[in-house]
């Protein structure tokens, strides 16, 4: 009796945790579905070529923008009052305002927050962002190669710029490993007034 007992509990004890298990699977698949879901529903802005989450404050999504961190898109924020605006919220206005003000983002910013302050062709201050500061950075080092400065120099070798060390660093090539300076080879002198056994030879 006891023994039949045991192996009924057993049992009930089975069934449950299979029924536990199937419930934490149909939860896990539900929750997939919704995260795949709401993947899917994100709304999508673009702005100087770059497609933007429109989801996220507007703030926040200005700093995927390549040349506008954090302090730079609070500040034009603020000029602008989106607040907590979310970016696909905004109409189309607002969107141009938008584009406008990162266009021209050194009359909205103090001097020293400037990324090319007294452009060396135009001589003015400059904010490129995106794509045309990677133009930018791109003809200030062909320009710095084309006079032959330091840094234009260890740019067209493949060198660190900025003083890095480079022994154990910016290693390339097929010897990476370290050489030994071979010892050179005794004087003859030197050879016949050492003795075998370590002393000086006598005369």
């Amino acid at each position: 009796m006891v023994t039949e007992k045991k192996e009924e509990r057993g049992k009930e004890k089975k069934e449950e945790r299979g029924k536990e298990k199937k419930g934490k699977e149909k939860k896990d698949i539900a929750k997939t579905e919704h995260k795949e879901s709401n993947a899917q529903t994100h709304r999508i802005v673009r702005l100087l070529e770059y497609a933007l989450n429109g989801d996220r404050k507007v703030s926040a999504a200005m700093r995927d923008i390549k040349g506008i961190g954090y302090r730079i898109a609070s500040i034009l924020s603020k000029k602008l009052n989106t607040g907590d605006k979310l970016l696909a919220d905004l109409d189309a206005d607002e969107i141009s305002h938008l584009e406008t003000a990162l266009k021209n983002v050194n009359t909205f910013v103090p001097s020293w927050m400037i990324n090319h302050k007294n452009d060396q062709f135009t001589g003015t201050n400059l904010h490129p962002v995106g794509t045309d500061l990677e133009l930018a950075v791109k003809n200030d080092i062909e320009f710095m190669q084309k006079i032959k400065t330091y840094k234009g120099i260890r740019h067209t070798q493949g060198q660190p710029v900025r003083g890095q060390r480079t022994r154990t660093s910016f290693r390339k090539g097929k010897s990476v490993g370290v050489v030994k300076k071979k010892s050179a080879p005794a004087k003859e002198g030197a050879k016949k007034s050492a003795a075998p056994g370590g002393k000086t030879a006598k005369k």
